[in-house]
């Protein structure tokens, strides 16, 4: 593999890290372990994103839906 490819490969790579913010939300997710400290830290951490994600759809129906308002009324 070329140095230059893997420079490209790299960039790209951070650029999605910073895109969706996954240094953040992995930190919040080490943060609640430490707080928490279950007995199964691999459930923990996926009922924890699982929550992450039902908050973040319900964000993202509730912006629709009052976009649509905007448009419609």
């Amino acid at each position: 593999m070329s140095s230059g490819n893997e420079e490209a490969q790299l960039a790209q790579c951070q650029a999605y890290v910073q895109r969706h913010n996954i240094q953040q939300l992995v930190k919040e997710a080490i943060v609640a372990l430490c707080i928490h400290k279950p007995e199964n830290p691999v459930l923990f951490l996926k009922e924890h994103f699982d929550k992450l994600n039902e908050q973040r759809t319900e964000v993202c129906v509730t912006f629709s839906l009052l976009q649509c308002l905007r448009v419609c009324f």
